[in-house]
């Protein structure tokens, strides 16, 4: 009796091992399945960022040789569309290595300087000024050691078989066997950052919003732990206790901190000032099963109002690769405020809300009047192109190019099988910004 009873638990243990051992192998292959998918990202980003940067490098030496104003802004034109592109490419990298304010402020200022050539007068000029040539010297002698530089981190990375997910994640906690990427990007910042302080040709009238994020009320890294956990547990997912937290400066200095239970890897920063969510990501090996997108932006609603977020409405939405991106901005009086901007990023596939943004509503949020606007929608459609079909008209607040708050009204219109956001000054009627919405087939 005794012995069938010893065989009967030596066949249970073998079978509650051999389960174990299975959930455990289809775990780890889960996890390595999602490492490889992420480090393909990282890896194409980071090429097409590269190919961005050299393709603007081009043009800004082009332009150097270029006499005639008209050939100028054909060349700007170009360099506009790689420099979102690069901004693209460049907020898919895991920057939480380390953050290129500085370079990404380089490209804001090539693309407000091919701004500023576009709405050149031809009628009244014919060429670059002396201060705006000094600028586009300083910007191509910029993007040049940028582009080398960039192109020395991915030769280090192909000859030493570096994968930026594994740095990633060794750097999370402090386990960095290889700095060649880090300190590499650290030069990257630092060069820029050398050019944009010891160059003269500034931009003189395009300006940066005025943020307004309070630096009070400063919590400890105990509390930004109890806080992101409590953020992302609204998510209704469980992540464990953080493995790490390392701190981020910038515009908003913040704690972030790693979360890796196995099964739920998420980053999600919190700011230094009163513990405010600035942005998650992450991904689960969980499955759920697939939404459609009115689901998910169920989803993401529903997510919003267990953060508070009330005064906030949907302005836009992208697709791509079983994602969709949801773009809010605040609403008041009737009014969208894009300013404060927030983005959220659902898996279709599996039902989990991977990533959020929240750093421009917390950098441009604060307690506003919205003034009458002088101007009525009738008045607006009279300056509206010929042939121009509205599909409707709006009242929104963004920045103009000196970096200031303007009421506008926003026309949705379509024109030749296009369409387009106008935005025209509520008080002026004048052509603040236009937008065109590309239709993926």
């Amino acid at each position: 009796m005794k012995y069938r009873t010893l065989i009967i638990w030596l066949m249970i243990n073998v079978i509650v091992l051999g389960i174990g051992s299975y959930f455990y192998t289809q775990n780890q292959q889960a996890m390595e399945d999602l490492k490889i998918r992420t480090e393909g990202m990282y890896q194409q980003s980071f090429h097409s960022l590269i190919s961005h940067i050299k393709t603007i490098e081009n043009y800004l030496a082009k332009s150097l040789v270029a006499t005639d104003l008209i050939n100028q802004q054909e060349i700007m034109s170009t360099i506009t569309r790689q420099v979102y592109s690069s901004q693209e490419e460049l907020g898919k990298l895991p920057l939480i290595l380390v953050p290129l304010i500085n370079t990404e402020t380089t490209l804001q200022k090539i693309a407000d300087f091919a701004w500023q050539v576009n709405t050149k007068n031809l009628k009244q000029e014919s060429s670059l000024t002396s201060p705006e040539w000094t600028t586009l010297v300083d910007l191509k002698q910029c993007t040049s050691k940028l582009l080398l530089n960039l192109q020395n981190i991915q030769s280090n990375i192909i000859e030493n078989n570096l994968r930026w997910v594994d740095i990633e994640l060794m750097y999370s906690r402090n386990e960095v066997a290889d700095n060649t990427v880090i300190d590499g990007l650290h030069l990257v910042d630092k060069d820029v950052k050398a050019y944009s302080e010891t160059q003269a040709g500034i931009l003189p009238h395009v300006r940066e919003p005025k943020v307004y994020y309070n630096s009070d009320q400063l919590i400890d890294e105990r509390t930004a732990r109890n806080e992101a956990a409590g953020y992302l547990g609204k998510l209704n997912l469980e992540v464990g206790e953080p493995v790490q937290v390392i701190q981020s400066e910038g515009d908003i200095p913040a704690y972030v901190v790693f979360f890796d239970n196995g099964v739920n890897q998420y980053t999600c920063a919190v700011t230094k000032a009163a513990g405010s969510l600035a942005w998650f990501m992450g991904d689960s090996i969980l499955t759920g099963r697939q939404l459609t997108n009115e689901e998910a932006i169920n989803l993401a609603n529903e997510y919003l109002n267990r953060l508070n977020f009330q005064n906030v409405t949907l302005v836009g939405h992208n697709t791509n690769d079983n994602a969709i991106m949801l773009m809010y901005a605040g609403f008041q009086d009737d009014t969208v405020v894009y300013p404060e901007m927030l983005r959220l990023n659902v898996n279709l596939n599996t039902g989990i809300i991977t990533g959020a943004d929240f750093s421009e509503y917390l950098k441009y949020h604060h307690q506003r009047t919205v003034t009458e606007a002088s101007l009525a929608e009738s008045d607006i459609v009279d300056q509206l192109p010929k042939n121009s079909v509205i599909n409707n008209i709006q009242k929104a607040i963004i920045f103009n190019q000196q970096g200031q708050e303007v009421l506008t009204f926003e026309v949705a219109v379509s024109i030749a099988g296009e369409n387009y956001l106008i935005y025209l000054n509520a008080d002026t009627g004048i052509e603040e910004n236009i937008i065109r919405i590309e239709s993926k087939t």
